[in-house]
């Protein structure tokens, strides 16, 4: 059977080609190795509104998250109007919001990863011509086992990732994973919905042997670590680190504010990394507490404060319109920024995440969810024409609507006036 793999349109984003479809080069790989034809249609770059040109194949898998129902509906009707009979099939973070997917277009679910059911997909098409409405795959124990992802069947290998669209070494940039997974609980997270709190790692050599493929092959020295837990392990940190360090490659890490160890920012820095990404959503230790983060206000200024000595760039990640804030929020988070060394902050409105904890038990959190349309969860600031209007998603217990309203605009006109946004 012929496979057609689909990234979606992303006109939501400001650098659509900043981050490959990594989930979709994947499965690629993985089709690849048992000999099944296989190609990939990059859509990130173009609009809702156009006519696609998309190869003939049997089936067509999709990969999204829940801001993507709009322009992958648009692509399977076009498909299906083309060959009512083509199977469709829709798997990443989107699969979290299957009950919003419209069936008429889209066959099938997969939730979870898909380099192995994917053939289970494929021995029901092959077998009836009709594939099932849900898959549910098996997590995946041994990543080294699977092949590198099939960057050759893409263009873009990635944009600009470092802050102020700096450049550390010629090339370009790839994203890259080096485990997938989390051990955290995070109220507004949907990680535990998708990978059930259990991390899985590659071996440190298995990923430096990528490293190697992307610098021999595609001369990319400029590498976005993608991994939710990258600093989980210090030890395997410092045994990457020194790994990287000998390939010479600049790189950048999404991380969570604890561990914060000085050393082991040094170590990042020593072995190529120049930037992190801190995941501190607020300054509120209330917030922190309600949105079961597991870090304190005091680790996460202490996170910044040693990245900055260790020499990183240092982009914090905020989230305002929560569970659990009060009035007193936006002058925590406020404060504590106009005193600590970070180089920019990307603020997004919070959105009840299909899978997270505040989703499935609002009640629990202190909110009603007064929209659920996933067509409505836009949490970025700024999009390719400029600031996006951010709607009121949930309403609060204990802080009436028009505070609510007050602590997002409020903390929107910080960042903005900071000079410190990202846009990106």
């Amino acid at each position: 059977m012929r496979v057609v793999l689909i990234n979606p349109p992303h006109p939501y984003l400001k650098d659509p080609t900043s981050q490959a479809p990594l989930g979709l080069l994947y499965v690629a790989a993985a089709l690849e190795k048992q000999g099944v034809p296989v190609t990939i249609t990059d859509l990130a770059t173009r609009s809702y509104d156009e006519e696609y040109d998309i190869p003939e194949a049997d089936l067509y898998g999709f990969t999204g998250t829940i801001i993507d129902r709009v322009p992958i509906t648009k692509v399977a009707q076009q498909i299906k109007a083309r060959n009512p009979d083509a199977l469709t099939l829709v798997g990443g973070p989107i699969s979290l919001a299957a009950d919003q997917l419209d069936r008429q277009y889209i066959d099938s679910v997969v939730v979870g990863e898909g380099e192995h059911v994917i053939f289970d997909v494929l021995e029901d098409a092959q077998s009836s011509g009709k594939i099932q409405p849900v898959y549910r795959a098996e997590r995946i124990t041994d990543l080294d086992a699977l092949p590198h992802p099939a960057r050759h069947l893409i263009e873009h290998q990635g944009g600009n990732i470092f802050a102020y669209g700096k450049n550390y070494k010629d090339g370009g940039s790839a994203v890259i994973i080096t485990g997938r997974g989390c051990p955290y609980n995070c109220a507004f997270c949907a990680s535990p919905g998708i990978w059930r709190r259990k991390v899985v790692y590659r071996s440190v050599p298995g990923v430096l042997a990528e490293v190697d493929e992307l610098q021999s092959k595609y001369d990319i020295h400029q590498l976005r670590f993608s991994d939710d837990t990258f600093t989980l392990k210090k030890e395997r940190v410092f045994e990457m680190c020194q790994g990287l360090k000998e390939r010479d490659v600049r790189w950048r890490a999404s991380i969570r504010t604890v561990p914060h160890d000085l050393d082991m920012f040094q170590a990042m820095y020593d072995g190529g990394c120049r930037e992190v990404a801190f995941g501190v959503e607020s300054f509120d230790p209330d917030v922190l507490k309600k949105m079961l983060k597991k870090a304190t206000p005091e680790d996460n200024a202490q996170a910044i404060r040693n990245a900055h000595e260790a020499g990183l760039t240092v982009r914090v990640l905020f989230m305002i319109g929560t569970p659990g804030e009060s009035e007193r929020t936006v002058d925590l988070n406020i404060e504590a920024l106009d005193q600590l060394p970070y180089d920019t902050i990307a603020l997004t409105n919070f959105i009840p995440i299909p899978g997270s904890a505040i989703a499935d038990y609002p009640e629990d959190f202190g909110c009603i969810i007064r929209d659920t349309d996933i067509d409505h969860y836009n949490f970025y600031l700024w999009g390719p024409e400029g600031e996006n209007k951010w709607r009121d998603l949930i309403s609060l217990d204990d802080l009436s609507d028009d505070k609510l309203r007050d602590n997002r605009e409020r903390m929107k006109q910080y960042v903005i006036q900071s000079g410190k946004v990202n846009r990106g």
